[in-house]
């Protein structure tokens, strides 16, 4: 049984992002799946060569999106 989406109204990490202020940077990559980078709404970087894994651990860490335990 597969669990429901804690944000039924959220369909992706970029529009989490996107409604905090963040800013995302496709990294295109050699072989795979592009990587990311994320930037704070203040410009900085938050995530270098991100996956959504660790993506997804940020925004729990910092409240933006609730855990899914």
């Amino acid at each position: 049984m597969s669990k429901a989406n804690p944000l039924p109204h959220i369909t992706s990490l970029e529009e989490i992002w996107a409604r905090h202020g963040y800013r995302l940077e496709r990294v295109q990559q050699p072989m795979g799946a592009p990587r990311r980078n994320v930037y704070a709404p203040d410009g900085q970087i938050v995530l270098a060569d991100t996956d959504s894994d660790e993506e997804t651990e940020y925004l729990q860490q910092h409240g933006m999106l609730p855990s899914s335990d």
